[in-house]
């Protein structure tokens, strides 16, 4: 199959995924808002930063691992399987015994030390799934990745979710939805895959996904660590309740990002590694890549902008007026975002991760330092430092690609 054909088959099932899952979530997000208070939202996004973190540790990057490399054997696939389980189950007995010093650092509450206990199990399910979901990854088979996501969110989350906060249980309506969402990705997954499960662990194997999954894990901490330290530094400066208004917009503005970046991150990882050795048609790819997504995000953005007092009424309320503003500061970098994203893609299919990882460091430094100075002139201020820290990772991850595929950055910005 074509590089072409490849890309817009995957393109189409996972854009059909995203805008069902999508369709979901806005639907679970209205009625979450309108049973839980700001500070569950608060507690959520606390337990969504230990889990984002300790996602990277458990998966060790050897899912990508797997679509990337181009030759694997049974051997791989039952080497990264075991492993993930491995360490998944490692970082969830050490979230378990810490979870009581995580929670004095966020807050004073008794009750977070267990709500950060069981949501910690979803990384053992993860570690179960994603195995799957990379083999189907890499044989481009993105509409049996579609049931799975489909379906898991259909009744994993939606269904227990809205069902428990409808019946007051609160914050553990989302804890509840997050774990049954995340078992059924594992059980549904391997339904479609029924990869090996005999332990045959490899030492040579292990290595040869490791090399390039230890670069990708330092670049997935490093991004997650870009992603989820602005909300500490929120939380910390700002307080809980406005974590909880900076957590929900921060959800909203990431969703028209997010559908472009699951649709192209996922389907051009997997095919652009499949002509990862030439370099003169990847750069041509990327160049069109960008130029598309910029025509359709900016556009967009603009949009976004002029309904956000009706986009806040109906996903959060009329209680939520103060988040206008902000979140239509966020939604001037929109373009930003998605472009920064499918950078990332191009970026794991040339395998330059550690060239990568540098760069998110440098990201970093500039969330960390622009957030806090931008946090004391209150969530306007953060959320514009969020805007020019999203900003210079586009530029700086245009350059990588430039550097690789031997174009200027100039050119990949005024030809696109």
């Amino acid at each position: 199959m074509s590089f072409f054909k490849s890309t817009v088959g995957g393109s189409t099932w996972t854009l059909l995924n995203t805008a069902i899952v999508t369709v979901f979530q806005l639907v679970v997000f209205a009625v979450l808002a309108r049973y839980l208070d700001k500070t569950d939202f608060g507690i959520v996004a606390i337990t969504n930063i230990i889990m984002a973190f300790c996602l990277v540790f458990s998966e060790i990057g050897l899912g990508p691992a797997l679509v990337y490399k181009k030759d694997i054997t049974k051997v791989h696939v039952t080497t990264a399987f075991y492993s993930m389980i491995m360490f998944s189950i490692l970082v969830y007995v050490i979230v378990f015994f810490f979870s009581g010093m995580i929670s004095q650092f966020f807050s004073n509450d008794d009750s977070l030390v267990w709500i950060i206990r069981v949501a910690s199990i979803s990384l053992v399910f993860n570690g179960f799934s994603v195995t799957s979901i990379s083999l189907l990854q890499k044989n481009i088979q993105f509409k049996q990745i579609f049931f799975v996501e489909v379906l898991a969110y259909l009744f994993g989350y939606l269904t227990p979710g809205i069902y428990l906060a409808i019946n007051g249980y609160g914050v553990w309506a989302i804890i509840v939805a997050q774990l049954s969402t995340a078992f059924l990705r594992f059980v549904i997954g391997f339904a479609m895959v029924r990869h090996s499960l005999v332990f045959d662990f490899g030492l040579p194997e292990f290595r040869s996904l490791f090399k390039f999954g230890s670069g990708l894990t330092l670049t997935q901490i490093l991004t997650r660590a870009c992603y989820q330290l602005d909300k500490v530094i929120v939380g910390k400066v700002l307080g809980q309740t406005t974590l909880g208004i900076y957590e929900r917009i921060g959800k909203i503005v990431m969703m028209p990002s997010t559908i472009v970046n699951k649709v192209l991150h996922t389907v051009l990882f997997s095919t652009v590694s499949k002509i990862q050795d030439d370099k003169e048609k990847v750069g041509e790819y990327y160049k069109y890549s960008v130029a598309i997504v910029a025509a359709f995000m900016i556009p967009l953005s603009l949009f976004f902008i002029i309904v956000t007092e009706d986009i806040v009424a109906i996903l959060l309320g009329d209680n939520w007026s103060e988040a206008v503003f902000p979140l239509q500061i966020l939604f001037s970098a929109i373009s930003m975002r998605a472009l920064g994203g499918i950078s990332d893609a191009y970026s794991k299919a040339l395998g330059v991760v550690y060239s990568n990882a540098y760069r998110k460091f440098i990201f970093l430094l500039a969330i960390v330092v622009c957030v806090f100075m931008g946090s004391y002139y209150g969530l306007v201020g953060a959320v514009i430092a969020v805007d020019i820290s999203i900003t210079i990772n586009f530029l700086l991850m245009v350059s990588l690609i430039g550097r690789v595929t031997g174009r200027s950055l100039f050119s990949y910005l005024l030809r696109a």
